[in-house]
C-alpha cells in the first residue's frame, strides 16, 4: 500500500511541478509583453518588422488614431559573454518618450541628474541608456557605469544614466532615446513597429487599408495587429511541447494505476477469510465492493496530497535550477517566480484519485461476484481473476487504436494519437494473462524438455493459474512499454538529428554573429577580408530573415543561401522527390519548403506562394515550392531560397551567416585565430568547426530532453516498485501454499527456487511483451506524435543496449524479491501456515 501511495505520489508530483514551471514561465513571459505593450490598443508592424519611419507622420494625421508611440526594438548581447553557448541578452527599446508617455508609461525612463554633465537633458543623449532593474542585476552594473554591448557583432559603449522604475521587478529591459537607439544601433529611417491608440468605433480594416496604400512603394505588407499577439505566437509555439511533457509525466501516473491495481488484488486475497465471513453473516455484495474503492481513495488521497507538496517543491527547484523552459529553448535565460493556481492543484490531485480509484475497479467489481460459502473454503482466491483479461475487449482497443491513427490532429494537438496509444496499452494489458496461459501451457507440454523438477511445477502452476500472476504482470507490461517506446523514440530522434547534422554541415569552419534577424553583420568589405585569410579556399554566405506569414504562429525563417539548381540534394536534405522543371511557372522564382512550414502552412511541392519579402520595383514576385527539405532547427518553419534570387527580388546585399572551406594544409584552430584578427571590428564573431556543432547541437538536445530522460526514469523506478511489492504480496498470500509444500517435504532453499522460477517465467514474458507493445506505441510517437506536434519526421532507430539494461534491471529486481519474498514466507513453521485450513 505504501508503494501504491508513493507511486501515485510521483506521478502527480512529476506532472504537476511540469506544469507549474511552464505556467509560470508563459504568465511572465505574457506578463512582460503586456508591460511592453503598455495601454496600446493595436500594434502596426509588418512581415519583417522593419518599417519605415516616414510612415509615422502618415499615422499621426490620420483621423483614426489618437495616439501613436513608434518603437525600434533591439536585442543586443553583453559584450562579456559573446561566444557563450548561453550568451546574456538584453533587450533594448528605442522610445520617443513624450509619445510612449501616453501609450507606455510605465517604460519611461527616469535620469539620474547626479551623473550627468552640461545643460542637456540625459534623456536624449547620444550613449544615454535607462535600465530595469532585472536589467542592471543582469550586466552586473550599475548606474553611472559604461555599458559594453555587442549589437549585429559590433561594439557599442553606452553610458547607464539612469533607471526604468516603472518596469516589472523581473523585466531585463534597456530603454533608449528612439533617435540615438536609431543612429548608434543601425536602426536609421526603419522602426520596429508603431503601438496605437484608436478613435473609439473606429474600424481597424479601414485605418490599415489607408496605411498600405501610403506605404505600397515599401513593398512589405502592414500588419494591424492585438499587441497580445506575441503571446499567442509564443504560446502556439511552445503548446506542443508543453503539452507533450506533461503527458509523459502522466506515465508515472498512469503507472500508479495499475500498481493500485497489483496491490488490492493481493489485498483482496489477504483479506478473503474476512470478506467471506463478513458476506455469510449477510453482508450485501455492494459493500465489499465499497470497501475497495474506499482504499483506494485513500490511498489516492494520501497519494494526491504528498504529490502536490513535492510537485510544488519540485517545480521550485526547477525554476531555480534550469528557469522557466525546462531544456526547451522557448522561455530562455528567464528565471520566473513560481505562481500556483488553486485550479491547478484541484485539478492533479483529482487525476491522482482518478488513477487510484481506476486501479480499484476491477477489484471492486470482482468481489461483487464473490461467493461467500465458497470462499470461506479458499477455493475463490484463484478464481477471482477468471473474468480477466477477455479477448473480445483487448481486440475491440486495438482495433479503436487503429482507427484513431489515421484521425488527423485536433487543433495542431494529437490527441486522436494519444488516445490510440492508450487503447494499444490496455489491450495489451488485458491480453498478457492469456498470452501467459499459452506459453506455460505450451511448456507444460513438452515437460520432458524442462531442466528439472521445479521448473516443471512452476510452469504447472502457471498454466493452471497464469491470471494469479495478471496482478503483477500488469505493472512489468504497463511500465516497461512506456518507459521503452520514450526511450525508442528519443533515441531516434537524437540519431536523426546527428545524421541531419552531418548532411547540412558539410563546410570546415562556420562563422557568425548573434543578431536580429533583420540586421546583416557581414558588409561587403568583411566579407572580401573573410575570404582573403590565408588558409581559406571558399566561403559560401547565407542570409537569414524572419517573415511573418501568419499572425498566430511564430515568424517563418527565409533563409537565402547558394543553391544548385541542377543537384539541390548538395545543399539541403530533401525528403522527397522534385517538381518537374518543365512544368514550372516561368514567372516565378524557385524556393525549397522545410518540412515544418509545409505542415504548417499547407505547402507542398509545385504549389505557389506568397513571400511577404520587401522589393525594389512595381513587380510583386511569385514563388513555387520546388521541394521539402528536413530541417530540426526550426519548429516554426524555414523556406530556403537561393541567394542570387534573393537579392535579385529584394535588392539586399548583405549576409548574416559563412560557411568556409579550408585548404588541406590550414588547420582549423589557427585559421579560427587569423579570421578573429583580420575582422577586429567584429568582436562577436562566434567561429565554430562542424564537429563543434554537433557536438553542442547534441549537448543542446540532451539538455532539452533531461526532463524526458527524468520522466523515464521515474516510470521506470515506479516499475521497479511494482515489481517488488506485487511480488512480496503474492509470496504472502501464498503462505499456505507454502505451508503445504513444506509439509510435502520441500525446503526453503526449494521452494524459494520454485517462487524464483516462475517470478523469472512470468517477468520475462512480461518484458518481452512490452518491450513488444512499446515497440509499437513507439511507433506511433515517431509517425504521428512528433509530426503533428512538431511538424517534423523522422527514422525509426533502436536502442538495444538501454533496452537491454531496463529489462535486465526488471528482472533481476523481481526475481531477486521473489527470492527473499518466498524464503520469508516459508520460514513461517509448516502447522502455522496451513492451520487456517484446519
Amino acid at each position: 500500500m505504501l508503494v501504491a501511495i508513493l507511486a501515485i505520489a510521483l506521478g502527480v508530483a512529476m506532472g504537476l511541478g511540469i506544469n507549474l514551471v511552464n505556467r509560470s514561465a508563459l504568465n511572465e513571459f505574457d506578463n512582460a509583453l503586456s508591460q511592453v505593450n503598455g495601454q496600446a490598443q493595436y500594434r502596426l508592424t509588418t512581415a519583417n518588422n522593419r518599417i519605415d519611419d516616414k510612415l509615422l507622420l502618415a499615422v499621426e494625421s490620420d483621423r483614426s488614431v489618437s495616439a501613436a508611440s513608434p518603437v525600434v526594438t533591439i536585442e543586443a548581447l553583453l559584450a562579456d559573454s559573446p561566444d557563450s553557448t548561453k550568451p546574456k541578452r538584453l533587450r533594448i527599446l528605442g522610445l520617443d518618450v513624450f509619445r510612449a508617455a501616453t501609450v507606455a508609461p510605465a517604460l519611461l525612463p527616469r535620469a539620474d541628474t547626479s551623473t550627468a554633465s552640461g545643460a542637456a537633458s540625459p534623456l536624449f543623449g547620444d550613449d544615454s541608456v535607462f535600465l530595469s532593474a532585472a536589467a542592471l542585476r543582469l550586466s552586473g552594473r550599475a548606474i553611472g557605469d559604461k555599458l559594453n554591448l555587442l549589437v549585429n557583432g559590433r561594439n557599442v559603449t553606452l553610458h547607464i544614466s539612469g533607471d526604468v522604475p516603472g518596469a516589472d521587478n523581473a523585466l531585463a529591459l534597456a530603454v533608449m532615446d528612439i533617435a540615438a537607439a536609431q543612429w548608434k544601433l543601425g536602426w536609421l529611417n526603419r522602426l520596429s513597429h508603431i503601438d496605437l491608440q484608436l478613435v473609439p468605433g473606429t474600424n481597424p480594416d479601414s485605418l490599415l487599408a489607408r496605411l498600405s496604400l501610403t506605404a505600397s512603394g515599401d513593398g512589405a505588407s502592414l500588419r494591424l495587429e492585438r499587441p497580445d499577439a506575441g503571446t499567442k505566437r509564443m504560446s502556439n509555439l511552445s503548446r506542443a511541447y508543453r503539452i507533450n511533457l506533461n503527458v509523459l509525466a502522466l506515465v508515472a501516473l498512469l503507472t500508479g494505476g495499475f500498481i493500485v491495481f497489483a496491490s488490492l488484488e493481493l489485498a483482496i486475497v489477504r483479506m478473503m477469510p474476512m470478506l467471506s465471513l463478513v458476506g455469510v453473516l449477510g453482508a450485501p455484495p455492494a459493500l465489499r465492493a465499497k470497501l475497495v474503492l474506499m482504499i483506494a481513495l485513500l490511498l489516492g488521497v494520501i497519494g494526491s496530497l504528498l504529490g502536490t507538496a513535492l510537485g510544488i517543491a519540485l517545480a521550485w527547484l526547477l525554476l531555480g535550477l534550469v528557469g522557466g523552459d525546462l531544456g526547451g529553448g522557448f522561455f530562455a535565460s528567464t528565471r520566473p517566480a513560481l505562481q500556483i493556481p488553486i485550479g491547478t492543484l484541484i485539478l492533479f490531485i483529482v487525476l491522482g484519485l482518478v488513477a487510484a480509484v481506476a486501479g480499484a475497479l476491477s477489484p471492486a467489481l470482482k468481489l461483487q461476484r464473490l461467493v461467500p460459502a465458497q470462499a470461506l473454503k479458499d477455493g475463490q482466491a484463484i478464481r477471482l481473476s477468471g473474468q480477466l483479461s477477455p479477448l473480445a475487449v483487448s481486440a475491440l482497443l486495438a482495433l479503436t487504436g487503429t482507427v484513431l491513427l489515421f484521425v488527423p490532429a485536433i487543433d495542431g494537438l494529437p490527441l486522436a494519437a494519444y488516445l490510440a496509444i492508450a487503447c494499444w496499452l490496455f489491450a495489451g494489458v488485458l491480453i498478457v494473462g492469456p498470452l501467459l496461459g499459452y506459453l506455460a501451457h505450451a511448456l507444460a507440454a513438452r515437460s520432458e524438455k524442462l531442466p528439472d523438477t521445479l521448473t516443471w511445477l512452476a510452469v504447472t502452476r502457471l498454466d493452471s493459474a497464469h491470471q494469479a500472476a495478471f496482478p503483477a504482470l500488469a505493472g512489468v507490461v504497463a511500465s516497461f512499454a512506456l518507459v521503452s517506446s520514450m526511450a525508442i523514440m528519443v533515441y531516434s530522434f537524437r540519431v536523426s538529428v546527428d545524421d541531419w547534422l552531418q548532411a547540412i554541415l558539410p563546410a570546415d569552419l562556420y562563422v557568425r554573429v548573434a543578431t536580429n534577424s533583420n540586421q546583416a553583420a557581414f558588409e561587403a568589405g568583411d566579407r572580401q577580408v573573410l575570404s582573403s585569410v590565408e588558409g581559406v579556399q571558399s566561403v559560401s554566405f547565407l542570409r537569414s530573415v524572419e517573415l511573418l506569414i501568419n499572425p498566430e504562429l511564430a515568424p517563418l525563417v527565409l533563409l537565402a543561401r547558394p543553391i544548385d539548381t541542377r543537384d539541390p540534394g548538395a545543399t539541403l536534405p530533401l525528403t522527397g522527390a522534385l517538381f518537374d522543371m518543365d512544368k514550372r511557372d516561368a514567372r516565378c522564382t524557385m524556393v525549397y519548403a522545410s518540412e515544418p512550414a509545409s505542415r504548417l502552412y499547407g505547402w507542398q511541392t509545385g504549389d505557389s506562394i506568397d513571400l511577404p519579402l520587401p522589393y525594389p520595383n512595381d513587380t510583386t514576385p511569385c514563388y513555387q515550392v520546388r521541394g521539402i527539405w528536413r530541417d530540426y532547427a526550426r519548429q516554426q518553419g524555414a523556406i530556403a531560397i537561393d541567394l542570387t534570387d534573393y537579392r535579385r527580388i529584394s535588392g539586399d546585399m548583405s549576409v548574416s551567416d559563412a560557411s568556409v572551406w579550408l585548404d588541406k594544409s590550414a588547420e582549423p584552430d589557427q585559421t579560427t585565430v587569423a579570421i578573429r584578427q583580420a575582422l577586429p571590428e567584429l568582436p562577436g564573431l562566434q567561429i565554430r568547426s562542424a564537429a563543434s556543432i554537433r557536438a553542442l547541437s547534441l549537448h543542446i538536445f540532451d539538455r532539452s530532453f533531461a526532463v524526458t530522460y527524468a520522466l523515464e526514469a521515474v516510470a521506470l523506478l515506479v516499475g521497479l516498485f511494482g515489481v517488488a511489492t506485487t511480488y512480496s504480496g503474492e509470496a504472502l498470500a501464498r503462505i499456505r501454499e507454502f505451508g503445504m509444500l513444506r509439509h510435502l517435504g520441500m525446503t526453503r532453499l526449494q521452494l524459494a527456487r520454485l517462487f524464483a522460477s516462475e517470478s523469472l517465467l512470468s517477468i520475462s514474458f512480461g518484458v518481452i511483451w512490452g518491450a513488444f507493445l512499446g515497440g509499437l506505441i513507439s511507433q506511433v510517437l515517431i509517425h504521428r506524435v512528433n509530426p503533428q506536434s512538431f511538424n517534423w519526421t523522422m527514422r525509426t532507430h533502436w536502442p538495444i543496449g538501454m533496452l537491454l539494461f531496463a529489462a535486465l534491471s526488471l528482472i533481476t529486481l523481481g526475481v531477486a524479491t521473489a527470492i527473499f519474498a518466498a524464503r520469508h514466507a516459508a520460514g513461517r513453521a509448516p502447522i502455522a501456515a496451513v492451520r487456517a485450513d484446519w
